[in-house]
């Protein structure tokens, strides 16, 4: 095994790292495996998922940054481990702790393939949404927004009319706008998601066709923020936006909300 040489080492380091063998970090090393054997577990069942939701998607996009720090620190460990044994290695004396080390610095190894492996897992499950927002023919149902837009514009003008609406309706309102904003910051983060995921693919030979259905799902999406924060004019009574409004949340309102990816 290739040794880094003494000279990178200092007498502070090495007391930090034959501190390692005092503490006995048996424990914390245990909640880490058991903590990666569940994430990759967790992520192996994903895998079997036809539709992913946004949960989980979101998952997999923090288990990602998770995974990639896990790999980025083990590995550091692993490597200033190894420093401090080169060192030890030539002092008369030291065997036991250099050994003792190395097996501290092939658990973070470990460690590190571990966080490796959850970031491979967790990329192709946000890889499998991709391609399914790039399939899509609708980022957010079509209806949803309308009825949204319709309801909270046609009561806003009725406001500006000089109508004092019922308690139902300025619940309905503030419902409603609640939706709107929501789905305004929803298409935010879905457009940089899928232009995100555009420019990974533009990497890869022969994903021509998905880049440019990335592409263009993003200014799908830019298209829906800025109808949702649109201020048209809509036409309707108050009793028919209150009618649509009653049928939208008692049958389709979590519909509505789950077709927003």
């Amino acid at each position: 095994m290739e040794m880094t040489p003494a000279c990178c080492v200092d007498e502070e380091e090495l007391t930090l790292m034959k501190s390692l063998l005092e503490e006995g970090n048996d424990d914390d090393d245990r909640e880490i495996e058991e903590m990666m054997t569940h994430c990759l577990s967790q992520a192996a069942e994903l895998q079997d998922v036809d539709v992913l939701s946004s949960e989980a998607l979101a998952w997999a996009t923090g288990m990602e940054v998770a995974g990639a720090r896990m790999a980025e620190s083990m590995g550091s460990l692993a490597e200033d481990i190894r420093r401090g044994v080169a060192v030890l290695a030539q002092r008369p004396g030291e065997e036991a702790a250099a050994e003792a080390l190395l097996r501290h610095a092939a658990l973070a190894d470990a460690h590190r393939a571990d966080g490796e492996e959850l970031v491979a897992a967790t990329r192709r499950l946000q890889e499998k949404g991709l391609r399914r927002l790039a399939a899509a023919e609708h980022l957010v149902d079509p209806g949803c927004l309308v009825v949204v837009r319709f309801v909270v514009e046609v009561l806003g003008s009725d406001l500006a009319d000089g109508c004092v609406p019922t308690p139902e309706e300025v619940d309905a309102a503030a419902v409603l706008e609640r939706q709107v904003v929501a789905m305004r910051e929803s298409m935010v983060a879905l457009a940089g998601r899928l232009r995100r995921g555009a420019a990974a693919f533009e990497a890869r030979p022969g994903e021509e066709a998905l880049v440019d259905a990335l592409r263009r799902q993003a200014a799908n999406a830019d298209a829906v923020r800025a109808t949702a924060e649109a201020r048209t004019p809509c036409t309707g009574t108050r009793t028919q936006v209150l009618a649509r409004n009653r049928r939208w949340q008692g049958a389709g309102n979590e519909e509505c909300q789950d077709m927003i990816i």
